[in-house]
């Protein structure tokens, strides 16, 4: 691990939103199988198509849940933070699952194996309530993003993710953020690239150094009604 990874480290919050519901000893049987692991923006946490072995509980990383066509075009369908997990087709015995999971903000999570996570779930009914209650938050997630792709324009879309990133504390690398978000959003990097620069010109996106902040009170103005919507889930 590199030296300014280290230092974060020792300063993140080690317990997530998730994990925070559960009883002490039930979090730290959790902590205890897990692996605590530094990811970069960019990184892929789970492959399509591919039976998954472990799954992620982000402690300060976002991650991007995606689905790819057969053309290698994508789209994302969903953003997790530390209010929930991904790998939960370990859970369930489902075939191969066909979404891809990509760190969008880089920071820590918890790597847990499969069968460790299986065990833990089913002798912990407090885990089992947790996490149905964050996939069931998701799925809404997942079925207002579809509304909010057919019928609102890039500007309004790229407001309202950047509000859910930093609801989940993340923070976006600027070398990489257009294109990371033109790929969640499936659109145009150009497309992008001109709605973050309608953004600054409005004062709500301003970069500084290597990271791109926000203004929340000028970013609400410009979000679309889903924001609202995904917010209260």
């Amino acid at each position: 691990m590199m030296r300014a990874e280290a230092a974060e480290q020792r300063g993140v919050e080690r317990v997530t939103g998730l994990l925070a519901e559960l009883a002490v000893h039930e979090r730290n049987a959790i902590q205890r199988a897990s692996d605590m692991q530094f990811r970069a923006a960019g990184d892929v946490l789970l492959r399509a198509h591919t039976r998954s072995r472990s799954a992620f509980f982000p402690i300060n990383a976002v991650v991007s849940v995606v689905r790819l066509l057969n053309d290698n075009r994508s789209v994302e369908v969903g953003l997790v933070g530390n209010e929930g997990m991904v790998g939960v087709d370990v859970l369930l015995d489902a075939r191969i699952d066909g979404d891809e999971v990509v760190v969008q903000s880089a920071g820590f999570v918890y790597c847990m194996p499969a069968d460790d996570l299986r065990h833990l779930f089913d002798a912990t009914a407090r885990l089992q309530k947790s996490i149905l209650r964050f996939t069931h938050g998701f799925l809404g997630q997942v079925a207002q993003n579809a509304l909010c792709s057919r019928y609102h324009g890039t500007r309004q879309r790229v407001a309202k993710w950047l509000l859910m990133i930093d609801d989940r504390s993340g923070r976006l690398d600027t070398s990489k953020s257009s294109h990371l978000l033109a790929a969640a959003l499936c659109t145009g990097e150009l497309e992008m690239a001109g709605a973050l620069a309608e953004l600054t010109t409005a004062g709500a996106v301003q970069q500084r150094r290597s990271t791109l902040n926000i203004r929340r009170d000028v970013l609400e103005t410009g979000a679309c009604e889903c924001y609202e919507t995904v917010r209260m889930q």
